[in-house]
């Protein structure tokens, strides 16, 4: 009976914590996010789910107007950025910017590193679950063909095959933070045979690139924590990486022709991207909030549709995506964001957040990806709890990855 009192004062005493309000609303957000990205949209109403992403953005402005502490500097400076990303989701028709813009403004106070690892335990358990399911056919698999090399593209359970792929290497990139400094060879060995898996799967070249370039940008920004004087000329220059790979992402396909051979054996390597984002140029003034795009792809949810080039269209880059579609700020403001999280872990000798930057930008590059919580959480690291940013060596072993 004494602990059934002690249980009920503690309900009682119990106070709504600002965190934990965010990891509840973090949760929410993820799983809504990560089931649009699956075929069990077959079985919701777009609007049922939509529904449950404005609750969990509810919660998070009121976790920012109720709950947190403010200057009546960051007081304006909240309804400004507000009112940027409500102008430009106007302006774009893309709800996307919204969520990711009230997630990072909500990370005042919260642990980046526990967002982490709630990232990494909802997303494996949702993919996995989504795997299963795909495999005992209570939702769709989609399967793609290749027409150039009749690669077998599978999906397993979500919209894309390169979307599958892609879950597996934020994932990944996921682990690879918590676990930065405790890496091993095992660790090493994990990542290569998932790349091995998703490249013979789902013939995602690029994601699976990517999931094998952490192996090499991770050990030398742990070596480069560890005192390294090469690796450290090296990691040092990892903040630059997000700018220029925009720079040149950007400057390729605006000057892209069909007599540059360079620019067109580049285009032919990455699969028409280049050609697709000079089409964008063409066809779209560039703005400062972004602008309504009409896109047609190959088809995803729908299943596979017969390739017609000369109603194709479809912007992959994520930069060029952050250009056309949502604006110069928006590109600017991403850019600095990515730069200012890779120099502060340079600067505090970390080189986790850093390394992490340099495969998200090269995934931004190819993808479209990076302003979509369903795979990029990193950037909501900008206004979190700055002695949750650098990994202590006292913490080493309570990380459960």
């Amino acid at each position: 009976m004494g602990k059934v009192i002690e249980k009920w004062h503690r309900i009682e005493e119990f106070k709504l914590n600002g965190e934990f309000l965010y990891q509840v609303a973090f949760i929410l957000i993820l799983s809504v996010s990560f089931l649009q990205t699956s075929t069990y949209t077959d079985f919701f109403v777009p609007s049922t789910l939509h529904r449950w992403l404005f609750v969990g953005l509810g919660l998070i402005y009121f976790k920012i107007f109720f709950l947190d502490r403010h200057s009546f500097k960051t007081i304006c400076g909240n309804l400004i950025v507000l009112a940027y990303l409500f102008i430009t989701w106007r302006s774009s028709n893309d709800f996307m910017i919204v969520v990711m813009g009230s997630l990072i403004l909500g990370m005042r106070n919260v642990n980046f590193r526990q967002i982490i690892r709630l990232y990494l335990v909802v997303g494996t358990i949702s993919l996995v679950g989504i795997f299963i399911d795909a495999e005992l056919g209570i939702i769709r698999n989609i399967v793609f063909v290749r027409d150039t090399t009749n690669a077998v593209r599978q999906s397993f359970g979500i919209i894309y095959s390169t979307d599958f792929a892609a879950h597996v290497l934020y994932l990944v990139l996921a682990h690879c933070y918590l676990a930065f400094r405790r890496l091993k060879w095992y660790h090493y060995l994990s990542y290569l045979l998932l790349a091995i898996f998703v490249s013979l799967t789902t013939d995602a070249r690029l994601d699976a690139l990517a999931i094998v370039l952490t192996i090499p940008v991770a050990w030398i920004g742990k070596r480069a924590a560890d005192g390294h004087l090469g690796s450290r000329l090296v990691a040092g220059f990892y903040w630059i990486l997000p700018i220029l790979g925009a720079y040149l992402t950007i400057w390729s396909a605006y000057f892209y022709t069909p007599g540059n051979h360079i620019l067109v054996k580049l285009n032919h390597l990455i699969s028409g991207r280049l050609l697709y984002g000079r089409v964008a140029f063409d066809r779209y003034p560039l703005s400062l909030f972004g602008q309504k795009i009409h896109e047609n792809g190959w088809g995803a949810s729908l299943g596979p549709m017969t390739k017609d080039l000369d109603h194709y269209f479809f912007i992959d880059s994520s930069y060029l995506r952050l250009l056309i579609i949502f604006g110069i700020t928006a590109l600017l403001a991403t850019l600095v964001i990515m730069t200012k999280l890779s120099w502060k872990s340079i600067q505090s000798n970390d080189y986790a957040l850093a390394s992490i930057m340099v495969i998200i930008m090269i995934s931004a590059v190819l993808e479209q990806r990076l302003i979509d919580i369903a795979y990029d959480p990193f950037l909501l690291a900008l206004l979190a709890k700055q002695s949750s940013l650098k990994i202590k060596e006292k913490n080493f072993e309570r990380v459960h990855c």
